[in-house]
């Protein structure tokens, strides 16, 4: 745990779902990073599926951008023409580039399962498996003096899910239990999942050699 990491801010949902965009923005369309204002507006008139969020105006990403400049979140990019936007949440919360994705995932995407963590990062972050899914989390929760991550009450369907703790939510608190021991009973039961991927995988390599040896012969 770092001497030095300090009590992460809580955010309003406008300041959330811009936050998201750049950070999604980055990982899809390096060419548009740093973010002009004009493409930071194109993705927030989208709502994504996190229902905390919505779609904003401009006065309202506007509002944002200036917060969380000051909140040491994003800076003004000096290299560009006209008005870009760099995000700093790296070097503000101390993330490395897979705990980067599970954030950008939480941010846009709400309160999530391992199982809808690994499906909504593909794009984002190479993560092998559920368990490296949840050796993230942890690092993101038990290896912090202030967590940026929580497990949340259990839902109707009993799935264990987890979200991220940079807005005001209610049940954030010190009594959750650690995220190790939670996903326990869940990386048990995701596992089988885990080795069907693998052998389906295997069958389409075996599949493209005996392919590629049928063309060869004729």
């Amino acid at each position: 745990m770092s001497d030095h990491q300090s009590r992460p801010p809580i955010l309003s949902p406008d300041q959330v779902l811009v936050l998201g965009r750049i950070l999604e923005i980055q990982f899809k369309e390096p060419d548009s990073y740093p973010c002009p204002v004009q493409r930071i507006a194109e993705a927030c008139e989208f709502a994504p599926p996190s229902p905390e969020l919505g779609s904003l105006e401009r006065s309202e990403i506007n509002q944002a951008i200036t917060k969380l400049i000051r909140q040491g979140l994003l800076s003004v990019d000096q290299d560009s023409v006209e008005f870009s936007y760099r995000h700093k949440v790296c070097e503000a919360l101390h993330l490395g580039p897979a705990q980067r994705a599970l954030i950008t995932a939480f941010m846009l995407n709400g309160a999530q399962t391992l199982e809808e963590l690994l499906e909504n990062t593909h794009p984002l972050y190479p993560f092998q498996d559920y368990q490296h899914i949840a050796e993230t989390l942890k690092s993101l929760q038990q290896e912090r003096e202030y967590p940026l991550v929580a497990q949340t009450p259990r839902s109707a369907d009993k799935k264990i899910r987890y979200v991220h703790c940079l807005l005001p939510h209610e049940f954030v608190d010190e009594t959750l239990p650690e995220i190790d021991v939670a996903t326990t009973e869940e990386l048990r039961i995701l596992e089988p999942h885990n080795r069907l991927d693998d052998l389906e995988n295997r069958v389409a390599e075996l599949e493209a050699m005996i392919d590629k040896l049928s063309n060869t012969d004729t």
